[in-house]
């Protein structure tokens, strides 16, 4: 190169050669040279050398870009931009103003300034250096592409202003993509191009079930927008087996799409999100072959066990030889362990497949299934006998070959062994039912009809269940099918046992059996599948009306299917009578076809036809599992769909040949009357649907549309003008060349297309016109609210923003949202917005009402969302909270303020060293009342004392009090209230010396106090022994035990009372006082003083039954009188009672019977015990006594009074009132009669001066009634 040019003349030419060989990956440095030097001679200047230098960059990068278009297409690739400009300092960002040089090469730059460039000034040389620093270069490698990538980097190279130099090594299948440019430019190019010249790859990876919230939905998009891949989750989830313990681990498949490097940042992001729901990972190795996995497996296991043994983090599952799923499963601790483990099992897998040793074994078609086993156990058993593989050939295939694989050839030889010594275990023959009717033309029918019958009617069985053999029929579904077509391959049956010797006896039955049903017993008709009901009659009736009177029986197929079978079982008299064969088949044929015209004439008499037009679109939505159109057969007229869907044009598969045609769009309906009706009248209703829904689509309208106005019609406010209007809107945009679109005018061709009824469409035109009107008022207004605001008024889910778009047609965007993220929309042309501002665009109303709206509900936010945090102590949490939150949740209510307490350990200690944060929202002054409240109630746990007090488990007891009564006293004795002052005592199971006392510090100090003492009292108590006479217990006790608790009370002491049971104490008369000894002492002195005399007398026994007793009125005036209790020591036992009255007397009895009771107990006697003080205990014995004497001379009588039992309640009078004023005034005793007794007796007894009085005062209560 000349070396008279400038520096920067110098350093084009060069600059321009290496990009031109860069650019088309030849070396063409030297006819770069070549041009700079041509141009030099015919111009004589620098600038015709930097000029040259300049065309040839341009032609080297625009035959590099184009060259896979030039090879396809055969033209070369021009530029469209002109000439490159050489102060471009994104193309040329070396170049700036010429250095100092020394020699001519200065001169000339001096003397040439007219022509080259002149000297950056300063300013410049600095912002150059700028955007040098903020220029990079990335290096991209990619597989290389099929189809032509020129014009695809010439757009990309507009679109994002980034240089491309594209190389391809054809031999390493290479493509190299260098990136030049601004930061901004090189990153938008680095993604393009990955996107679009990258070859797309799919990974399907398995994450964990519980996972696929975090790795779906919002997650996937946000990994589909930051790889450039597409992200799709299954919706079912595998249950992968753990090993063979039978437990599972539900895994979803995530098939990931892209380019390689987006999909494995794709799969590292998903992954790194399914960690965060749990460690645990499954695979399934699906790449491995099954005739792996016996080898896998090994024999008895061993080569699995060696697996897990390596792999301890994984479990492994080799799934069975029969397994639906083929998939070997992994599941791992961790993600590296099952991917480790699952990279074994391949490696595996294949060394185990390239040592095999392949062996074939011929083995009769139909002995496989020997081979095999029931489920695949056969397999299973000779895998783990020998660690082979079996592989058995399909049902359907002709080859009778076995392939063992293994190990080793021992092992191969063994398992051939196995395979040959199952496949001899059981003996097998074969029958053709049409053996024993060589003469008849269709075996194949004939085979198909008499096994249908034979396996309906149960004789199939039977067989089995005689001979011990198991009989290979096809399938019923299989055989009627062949019924159907009339004609078929002829069917064998397969016989199978285990004794040579059942399979004859069993060969033999079913020749004799196949013998005895000539071809000539059967015959058939085609019936609508859809009438069968009808024939077969409710319960099989007619089925079993032809079997009695004819010896047919009528089988009829599986639903769908029309062929029903007849067959004459042999039973019928008029046949079997008949001497000559001839005859026999003759009647058995005419039997047959009487049975088939009846058939049909029922058949014909069941059947209803229905045929309509139903219009095309209807026929085609018409699905054969709708419920709603069971029942009838349908047929159908000429597709109108010139390529139907045939499982939906035929929703029966019955067709009869001999129906007429159907004319395009008939539907024809064949069934029951019920059934034919029905969906009848449901093809009609969904005809006038469609013919409603044509009605109202009928009228359209368009209307053009301005470019700019294309995105609001497609988004919402379009969607509200569909839902406002019930129409169809669609917006159509004429297509615009990429390389144009940016220059596309705003009033580019589009239209929308409004489609309902007249009026519907004349409303939403309306409708679109006054937003495209909206639209000309278009504006955009920025306004600044605080960052931390901003989701408050984006609510929940974007709520609050759509409803204030919605409300004024607006568009709403905030900073930080996805759409701020991304590059601005084309009809925005705004800057990205600061993190504090919120851009609002749309009408100029609207835009100013929304504004106003936004800007008061953050001032809203601001006032209420002053916040205040301090700390409290942890202890003090529990008192905050309150019993289920509720002191919490009355703070709350009372301020208005939200309270927010930081998670802390409620299980570690909380003394007051230890602080939780606390953070209060809300109002100024709610803020401050709510804090103010918190540190209240935290201020009174600095007044709060816990004491621990050693205290024997012997007393607990005693202190606690019966229910808990004691403790309480000694809380409110100390001043304290029972809700605040706690007093905490060991488990009744747990041994333990302490009692806990916490509450506020001057009463746990003064409770402390006291159970110290009460516990020292406690230690002085002795126990008293104080003699009291057993028979007095009961009386020292008291009432309800009133006594003895006021005794206990009085004198603060434990009185213990020996129980009746205990008749074997040493001192039955002894009760134990128990406290301290003042105590005591007091105690015993009172119960001494409660011991009374005592003094016995012996009364009559009449007396003792008419007086004493509890419940008698004399020891009633002993104890009210006197204080003296009166106790039976004795009673001689009264003789018999003589047998009561009749309850019902004869008509002569008289109405009052007398009776001296006294006489029956002459000379029996009872002892009394008085018990009192001396004075009035002797007042008591004379009281007794006068009362002996009286009893004697006035003698005791007794009358018994018949009265009807009605009118027995008058007797008694009101709760009693009327007996009792009798008992008063006569001192003697009204016995009525119970209500259910049935007794007309009343008794009065009592002295016989006073019985006459009784008796005439129950006369004047029953009669005062009347």
């Amino acid at each position: 190169m000349p070396e008279d040019l400038s520096p920067a003349a110098q350093f084009a030419a060069a600059a321009a050669a290496e990009a031109a060989a860069s650019v088309a990956a030849v070396s063409v440095s030297g006819e770069a040279e070549a041009v700079a030097d041509g141009a030099l001679k015919h111009s004589g200047g620098e600038q015709a050398a930097l000029s040259a230098a300049a065309a040839l960059f341009e032609s080297a990068a625009d035959s590099a870009v184009g060259s896979d278009a030039e090879s396809s297409s055969g033209r070369h690739a021009r530029g469209k931009g002109g000439a490159i400009d050489l102060a471009d300092t994104e193309l040329f960002p070396s170049l700036g103003s010429a250095a100092k040089g020394s020699g001519g090469a200065a001169h000339t730059a001096t003397a040439h300034t007219a022509t080259a460039h002149t000297a950056a000034s300063g300013k410049q040389q600095q912002q150059q250096q700028q955007q040098q620093q903020q220029r990079m270069t990335q290096v991209v490698d990619l597989p290389m592409t099929e189809g032509a990538v020129g014009e695809t980097v010439r757009r990309i190279m507009e679109q994002t202003r980034a240089h491309i130099e594209v190389s391809h090594n054809r031999v390493g299948r290479m493509s190299t993509y260098l990136i030049s440019g601004r930061r901004e430019a090189v990153e938008r190019a680095q993604r393009a191009v990955c996107a679009e010249l990258a070859p797309q790859v799919t990974q399907v990876i398995q994450v964990p079930a519980a996972a696929r919230g975090l790795v779906g939905g919002r997650a996937a998009a946000a990994v589909q927008e930051q790889t450039r891949t597409r992200v799709a989750v299954g919706r079912a989830a595998t249950a992968l087996r753990v090993g063979d313990g039978g437990g599972t681990f539900d895994v979803v498949d995530v098939h990931v799409t892209g380019d390689a490097a987006g999909v494995a940042a794709a799969v590292a992001r998903l992954d790194a999100a399914a960690d965060r729901a749990t460690a645990r990972r499954g695979e399934r190795v699906g790449d491995v072959p099954r005739e792996a996995h016996a080898l896998l497996v090994g024999r008895g296991g061993e080569t699995l066990r060696r697996l897990r043994a390596a792999h301890p983090q994984a479990q492994i599952h080799v799934p069975g030889p029969l397994s639906r799923d083929g998939a070997i499963s992994v599941v791992g601790e961790s993600r590296a362990a099952c991917a480790a483990c699952a990279a074994a099992v391949r490696e595996a897998a294949a060394a185990l497949l390239r040592a095999a040793h392949v062996t074939r074994v011929a083995v009769p078609k139909r002995q496989h299934q020997f081979v095999v086993g029931a489920g695949g156990r056969g397999l299973a058993e000779i895998a783990a006998a020998t660690g082979c593989g079996v592989d058995v050939p399909a049902p359907g295939s002709a080859d009778e070959h076995v392939t063992v694989r293994g190990p080793d050839a021992a092992a191969c030889a063994a398992a051939a062994a196995l395979v040959a010594a199952r496949a001899r275990a059981t003996a097998v023959d074969a029958i053709d039912p049409a053996d024993a009717h060589a003469a008849y033309a269709r075996p194949g029918l004939y085979a198909a009809r008499v096994l249908a019958y034979l396996a309906d009617r149960g004789r199939l069985r039977r067989i089995e269940a005689d001979h011990g053999v198991a009989l290979r029929v096809p399938p019923p579904a299989q055989l009627h099918a062949a019924l159907a077509r009339g004609a078929g391959p002829r069917i064998s049956v397969d016989i199978t046992a285990a004794d040579a010797r059942a399979v004859a006896a069993a060969r033999a039955a079913l020749a004799a059996l196949f013998a005895a049903f000539p071809p000539f017993h059967f015959n058939g008709i085609d019936v609508c599948p859809a009438v069968h009901a009808a024939l077969a009659g409710p319960d099989g009736a007619n089925v079993a009306r032809l079997q009695a009177a004819r010896s047919v029986y009528a089988l009829l197929p599986p639903p769908g299917l029309a062929a029903v079978l007849v067959v004459y079982e042999g039973f019928s008299p008029d046949v079997a009578r008949l001497p000559d064969a001839a005859a026999r088949e003759a009647a058995v044929r005419a039997l047959l076809r009487a049975t088939l015209d009846e058939l049909r004439a029922a058949a014909a008499a069941a059947t209803d036809v229905w045929t309509g037009a139903v219009p095309p679109a209807v026929q085609r939505a018409l699905d054969p599992r709708d419920p709603l159109l069971a029942g009838p057969a349908m047929r159908r007229g000429a597709a109108p769909d010139p390529d139907p869907d045939p499982e939906s044009a035929a929703p029966s598969r019955y067709t009869a040949a001999a129906l007429p045609p159907l004319a395009p769009g008939d539907v024809e309906l064949r069934g029951l009357r019920p059934d034919v009706q029905r969906v009848a009248a449901e093809l009609r209703r969904r005809a006038d649907a469609a013919a409603r829904l044509a009605r109202r689509r009928a009228f359209s309208d368009r209307l053009p549309v301005p470019r700019h106005a294309v995105p609001h019609l497609a988004g919402r406010a379009g969607d509200a003008i569909r839902r406002a209007h019930d129409v169809t809107l669609e917006v159509e945009v004429e297509a615009v060349p990429s390389a144009s679109a940016a220059a596309a005018p705003a009033s580019a061709s589009a239209h929308a297309r409004l489609q309902g009824p007249r009026d519907a469409v004349a409303a939403a035109a309306a409708a679109v016109r006054a937003l495209l009107d909206q639209l000309e008022d278009q504006t955009a207004e920025t306004i600044s609210v605080p960052a931390a605001i901003h989701p408050l008024l984006i609510g929940p889910a974007g709520r609050y923003a759509r409803r204030l778009e919605e409300k004024y047609a607006t568009r709403i965007r905030f900073a930080g949202s996805r759409r701020a993220d991304s590059a601005p929309a084309a009809d925005d042309g705004d800057a990205p917005l600061a993190p504090d501002q919120i851009l609002i665009r749309g009408g100029r109303k609207g835009v100013a009402a929304a504004k106003a709206e936004l800007l008061d509900l953050a001032a809203y936010e601001l006032e209420h969302r002053h916040t205040l945090r301090f700390a409290v102590a942890a202890a003090a949490v529990p008192r905050i909270v309150g019993k289920a939150g509720a002191r919490i949740a009355e703070i709350k209510a009372a301020t208005g303020a939200r309270i927010d307490l930081a998670e802390h350990d409620h299980h570690g200690p909380a003394d007051v060293t230890t602080t939780v944060d606390v953070t209060v929202v809300g109002t100024r002054a709610a803020a401050e009342a709510a804090r103010d409240a918190v540190q209240a109630i935290a201020a009174e746990l600095d007044a709060q004392a816990e004491a621990v007090l050693d205290v024997p488990a012997r007393h607990h007891r005693f202190l606690i009090g019966p229910g808990g009564a004691r403790v309480r006293d000694l809380i409110r004795h100390a001043g304290g209230d029972p809700a605040s002052c706690r007093v905490h005592f060991p488990r009744a199971a747990e041994p333990a010396d302490w009692v806990r006392v916490k509450g506020d510090r001057a009463v746990v100090a003064a409770l402390a106090d006291r159970i110290a003492a009460l516990v020292a009292d406690r230690e002085r108590m002795v126990t008293v022994p104080v003699p009291v006479p057993a028979a007095q217990h009961a009386f020292v006790i008291g009432r309800g035990g009133a006594r003895l608790k006021d005794l206990q009370a009085r004198y603060s002491v434990e009185i213990a009372v020996r129980r009746p049971a205990k008749k074997d104490a040493e001192d039955p008369d002894a009760v134990l006082v128990t406290g301290l000894p003042d105590d005591c002492a007091a105690a015993a002195a009172a119960l001494r003083a409660l011991v009374r005399d005592e003094a016995t007398v012996t009364v009559p026994l009449a007396l003792h039954r008419r007086l004493g007793g509890r419940g008698g009125s004399l020891w009633r005036r002993l104890r009210s009188e006197l204080d003296v209790h009166a106790d039976a020591a004795r009673v001689d036992p009264a003789p018999p009672a003589a047998a009561s009255e009749d309850h019902r007397p004869a008509e002569d009895a008289p109405d009052v019977v007398f009776r001296d009771p006294a006489a029956a107990l002459a000379g029996l006697t009872a002892d009394w015990v008085l018990r009192g003080e001396k004075p009035k205990l002797a007042q008591a014995l004379a009281l007794v006594d006068r009362e002996i004497q009286a009893a004697a001379a006035d003698a005791v009588a007794e009358a018994r009074l018949r009265i009807n039992p009605r009118l027995h309640r008058r007797i008694i009078g009101k709760q009693g009132a009327t007996v009792i004023k009798i008992r008063d005034a006569t001192a003697c005793e009204i016995t009525v009669p119970k209500r259910d007794s049935g007794s007309e007796w009343v008794v009065v007894s009592g002295p016989r001066s006073a019985i006459d009085l009784a008796i005439d005062l129950v006369n004047q209560a029953v009669e005062e009634h009347d």
